[in-house]
């Protein structure tokens, strides 16, 4: 057994202490016993009992959050609407995968343009295959 400091408040263990071990706290906070495997910030007490602490699940992204990221992806693959990138009479290496990315990029497109809000499966960005003439 160990004793655990509770913020009364919040009802998170924020300290844990061999038995016996304690000392003087203000009202917001009280000491109980509790098992060892118990943990600060990794439990909380409530009706007397200990419960592992599950942080919330984050709130879905909102449209404008989407429609940021869409716009983050595209502009990371700008690069690859370069009209020599994928040109091996003007680059040597050239992107032999350029349709690919064209794919992709009309995939993320959709939400750029037309942005909803929900959790997304974002399409896969490919590995840019380069290939020498």
């Amino acid at each position: 057994m160990k004793n655990a400091l509770i913020d009364i408040s919040s009802t998170f263990v924020v300290q844990v202490e061999p038995l016996g071990q304690t000392f003087s706290v203000d009202a917001d906070h009280k000491w109980v016993d509790c098992p060892d495997d118990v943990s600060a910030y990794d439990y909380t007490y409530v009706n007397e009992q200990f419960t592992p602490y599950v942080a919330p699940a984050p709130p879905p992204p909102t449209a404008e959050e989407n429609e940021k990221t869409a716009m983050s992806m595209l502009q990371d693959t700008d690069w690859t609407t370069l009209s020599d990138v994928g040109d091996p009479t003007k680059s040597n290496p050239y992107l032999s995968n350029v349709q690919d990315f064209v794919n992709y990029r009309n995939a993320v497109r959709q939400y750029a343009i037309n942005p909803v809000a929900g959790n997304i499966t974002w399409p896969t960005k490919p590995d840019d295959v380069w290939t020498t003439v």
